[in-house]
């Protein structure tokens, strides 16, 4: 199958949303560094580090000579001048949205949230892997943890592709990869030593899934353990710094925890990097 790619630059503009910081008496672990620029008919959905390349993982919408479509893209970071890449990723029809895609630390298995257009609770996950060429296979639904009629979205799969956590409806799962089926086919909720009552709307976890950030309601909040058998501490805020902000989610850092990424939504839609103060 074939699948029609689209390059566009890329431009960092330096403080270009400082004025949201000030607006909103912004003030606390981070500072605002950058954001992430687009042409006309170019709109970024929530973004994740890739880990496998010094880029954001993100669903772009392209709305250009009369056509609306999507797709996964990289966007790469810290180069100027920098040209994005759309991932080789077939179509699965004019009727599906690519969003919020999340891969292994190889970036050979890729993860993403699919929409058919019919809402919040339309939204499944499917996966792909990279093949010889570069290219991912056939995008396959994630049939056997996808729930009818709610939202299974905000992936995050651990560095070697064998656990994947996720949002339904708001609630954080976690579904193991079952060797003989191929696929993720069972989750379960997400442990914690305690009741959480969190609406969760994105989740970030380190390399060894010993510590996670979640964003509930425009705050960030942490939690941790000491190995993937225990559950996890009850989630403490991190920071309430962005709690006036129209929209934040898509959380993601990098490796050393120096660079932090949000997804900011208002009027428009932007990618933000911030550093800690």
């Amino acid at each position: 199958m074939r699948v029609k790619i689209l390059l566009f630059n890329l431009c960092l503009w330096m403080t270009a949303l400082v004025y949201a910081q000030n607006e909103s008496g912004l003030s606390g672990r981070f500072i605002l560094i950058d954001s992430l620029q687009t042409p006309s008919g170019i709109t970024f959905g929530p973004a994740q580090y890739a880990r496998f390349a010094d880029a954001l993982i993100c669903g772009v919408t392209i709305d250009q000579a009369d056509t609306v479509r999507t797709g996964i893209f990289l966007l790469p970071l810290n180069e100027p001048n920098a040209v994005s890449t759309e991932l080789k990723i077939p179509s699965m029809g004019s009727n599906t949205s690519y969003l919020q895609g999340s891969s292994s630390a190889d970036g050979s298995i890729l993860v993403f949230t699919v929409n058919h257009y019919n809402g919040w609770t339309g939204n499944d996950l499917a996966m792909c892997t990279r093949l010889d060429d570069g290219s991912y296979s056939y995008p396959a639904l994630l049939s056997g943890i996808n729930k009818k009629d709610t939202a299974d979205c905000y992936p995050w799969i651990a560095d070697d592709g064998r656990r994947l956590y996720y949002l339904q409806d708001e609630r954080l799962m976690v579904a193991e990869w079952n060797a003989s089926e191929k696929s993720f086919t069972t989750a379960t909720p997400v442990l914690y030593t305690g009741t959480v009552e969190l609406n969760i709307l994105s989740v970030w976890l380190d390399s060894k899934e010993k510590h996670m950030w979640l964003v509930s309601d425009n705050k960030i909040y942490r939690a941790s353990r000491k190995n993937r058998k225990k559950p996890f501490s009850m989630p403490e805020l991190y920071t309430d710094e962005f709690a006036d902000w129209s929209f934040i989610s898509g959380i993601s850092f990098t490796p050393d925890e120096q660079d932090m990424y949000l997804y900011y939504a208002d009027e428009f839609s932007n990618l933000l990097h911030f550093k800690p103060r």
